[in-house]
């Protein structure tokens, strides 16, 4: 089951920027520099490393850049969902028989109302085909519902994953989704293999054109949502069935009215 448009999920409008990375000197991991500072703390060693003037006086640090990680994020992530997403359908042997009531109640309210002017098997077939419309569009706004569900929980597994070079398996540290201060998303070098890379929170890629990025954040998001069991939810949950029965009910309830008002 394919989304027809895409959500609008995670759009931050942030601007991405050339970030800075040092090495802390107490637990070695690679700390992330988002502003003009002279120190940053770590936060697994609680310790006060100091960003070297050399790195703030880079004429590239802080610069925008002229894409949006954001967004090829969002693209990657979602695409990687779609893929491995397999939303519950409803039981069709459930709208089947909906459908038949309504038009059995049809068959038998319509040539009463209308003095014989339809006949039965005209009731029974306009009874079928407005019970079961109502409920297959209710049945694909369910459908539409888990495909957004799952790409919210797709981004928040990709986004919010520990997260390392991909060349050097150095670990990189992030600040937890809603932090107070900067959280931006950006390209840095790494301080350990010094290769460029591209960071969107969590997901981590060397950087490169834009074919080369899309490539490179489709595959590191696959790999992140791969064996992840939700994605293979197959049943629709009783929640839903309840919400479909009782459209069903409410159509059959109209059909029973016009019935009980003609009689």
């Amino acid at each position: 089951m394919k989304l027809r448009r895409p959500p609008k999920l995670r759009s931050k409008g942030r601007i991405a920027r050339r970030l800075g990375a040092v090495r802390c000197t107490g637990c070695a991991e690679a700390l992330l520099v988002f502003e003009d500072v002279e120190k940053i703390r770590c936060a697994r060693c609680d310790r006060d490393v100091p960003v070297p003037r050399a790195l703030r006086d880079d004429v590239d640090f802080l610069v925008r850049l002229d894409f949006d990680p954001d967004a090829e994020a969002i693209r990657a992530i979602t695409a990687q969902t779609r893929a491995r997403h397999h939303s519950p359908e409803a039981p069709r042997i459930f709208l089947l028989l909906l459908a038949l009531l309504g038009a059995l109640l049809m068959a038998y309210a319509l040539p009463i109302s209308s003095r014989g002017q339809w006949g039965i098997a005209s009731s029974f077939a306009l009874g079928f085909v407005l019970t079961l419309l109502p409920l297959g569009f209710t049945a694909q706004w369910l459908q539409t519902a888990y495909d957004t569900r799952a790409i919210r929980r797709a981004l928040r597994r990709v986004l919010d994953a520990p997260s390392s070079c991909p060349r050097c398996t150095k670990d990189i540290q992030q600040l937890p989704s809603g932090a107070a201060g900067p959280n931006l998303p950006g390209i840095f070098r790494c301080p350990g293999c010094k290769r460029m890379l591209l960071r969107i929170e969590g997901l981590i890629v060397e950087h490169g054109d834009a074919k080369e990025r899309a490539e490179r954040l489709a595959s590191r998001a696959g790999a992140l949502l791969e064996g992840e069991s939700w994605l293979e939810q197959r049943r629709m949950s009783l929640q839903d069935l309840l919400v479909l029965l009782l459209v069903g009910a409410a159509l059959l309830g109209l059909f029973a009215l016009i019935l009980l008002y003609e009689r």
